[in-house]
């Protein structure tokens, strides 16, 4: 397990479980959201991103988390793993609203500097 993509709904915990599996198997992570948006929330160009998705996805070890669903083909050519969490929407919805409760006011571990 060098190359692990994690899946699912908002709020289904994936960069939670991208954070804990990390520490245990010592891999990096890559948060996607974090790839794709700047300060305030403003988002780069497709190709910028896919410039970037691309330099992470050609490194030796990693853990992807995030959706994406454009480039779920690219970076399932490249993964050993994938981790899909299949959680309820109610259990997505709780998760979600815990999110933003807990990190109000706050940039959250797995966005980009300014995004509040």
């Amino acid at each position: 397990m060098k190359r692990v993509i994690i899946i699912g709904c908002g709020g289904s915990g994936k960069s939670t479980l991208a954070r804990e599996l990390a520490k245990k198997v010592n891999l990096p992570v890559v948060h996607l959201d974090k790839l794709f948006w700047k300060e305030s929330w403003v988002n780069i160009s497709v190709e910028e991103f896919d410039n970037l998705l691309n330099k992470e996805l050609k490194k030796e070890k990693w853990i992807i988390d995030g959706n994406y669903q454009r480039t779920l083909k690219e970076r399932l050519k490249y993964c050993d793993t994938v981790i899909y969490l299949d959680y309820p929407r109610r259990t997505c919805l709780y998760g979600v609203i815990k999110r933003v409760l807990s990190n109000y006011g706050r940039v959250r571990l797995d966005m980009a500097d300014g995004c509040l």
